[in-house]
């Protein structure tokens, strides 16, 4: 299997169409498009952003050597979520944690726990 097949195997195992899975690494639909084809080669930044965006290991990318996907820390994911934060232009994201951490620490509990009995929600629904 090709690095090219590769990227095709990626997109439709995360479920995600080319247009979407293009536009969260900055490709177009047409150029995704000629690489899951072969019709273009996978650039070293393309791979990069692939492996960035989906938690991907490279290693797997480049030769299909197994796993597919890098399990990452939670300090990692807390990164990841500040950095997409901040590169956001969700004026709502920015406000909710400046108005999260305004809270007094029990406040603060109170909201977390709230957010953990909605995660459990959503989790045991979509199981």
């Amino acid at each position: 299997m090709t690095i090219n097949e590769r990227v095709r195997e990626l997109r439709k195992e995360l479920r995600m169409n080319q247009t979407d899975f293009g536009e969260k690494i900055a490709l177009t639909q047409s150029h995704l498009a000629g690489i899951e084809n072969e019709k273009r080669t996978v650039t070293d930044r393309t791979i990069k952003l692939i492996c960035t965006e989906f938690n991907v290991s490279e290693e797997w990318l480049r030769t299909g050597k197994k796993p597919i996907f890098i399990e990452i820390n939670d300090e990692d994911k807390f990164s990841q979520a500040f950095a997409a934060a901040s590169m956001e232009e969700d004026d709502f994201i920015k406000a909710l944690l400046i108005e999260y951490m305004d809270l007094s620490k029990e406040d603060r509990k109170i909201v977390k726990e709230l957010i953990k009995n909605i995660a459990a929600r959503t989790k045991k629904s979509s199981d």
